[in-house]
């Protein structure tokens, strides 16, 4: 399978995510939803018969260590997912659009790696949840394929993806 494929098989592990109760007056912590996307692909993974690592540690240049005011030349992604079929997949989960974690997955990109960000969303009602392009908020290229989720509280637990492809 290439990357995009288990992506996408990813991501209907994802969208099957019941996070308990959420609505107008009780949302859960971040980190239970964080938790939950991590198990979800960890499921998805076995289920896949793929390997990964969680917290995958690599290296990077003094330049970088300076620019984020890093204490070593390591850093960690939340997940790296081994492809038997093509490049090996690097992915982050985050809750908002990190520069550091843009500047993680552009630095595995370039050891040879498919570099994916979940940025994912809280939505109660009467709040409005937009996306930009990567450029528009503020990335200077388009490096990353970068996926959107938006957990919505409603009664039939909804959820909405867009995920931001680019030809590179």
């Amino acid at each position: 399978m290439t990357s995009d494929e288990i992506f996408e098989k990813l991501l209907e592990g994802i969208y099957s995510i019941d996070i308990g109760r959420f609505d107008y007056n009780y949302i859960p912590l971040k980190s239970d939803f964080t938790k939950a996307i991590t198990n979800s692909i960890v499921n998805s993974c076995k289920a896949l018969n793929l390997k990964y690592k969680l917290e995958f540690e690599f290296v990077f240049n003094d330049d970088v260590k300076e620019e984020f005011k890093k204490r070593g030349n390591f850093g960690y992604t939340d997940i790296v997912i081994y492809n038997k079929e093509g490049k090996d997949i690097a992915i982050e989960i985050d809750s908002s659009f990190k520069k550091w974690s843009f500047k993680k997955l552009d630095l595995l990109r370039e050891q040879e790696f498919d570099s994916y960000w979940f940025v994912w969303k809280r939505k109660t009602p009467g709040r409005n949840i937009k996306w930009a392009d990567p450029l528009e908020i503020g990335f200077d290229r388009q490096t990353v394929k970068i996926c959107t989720y938006t957990f919505i509280a409603d009664e039939e637990k909804l959820a909405t993806t867009t995920c931001i492809k680019h030809s590179w």
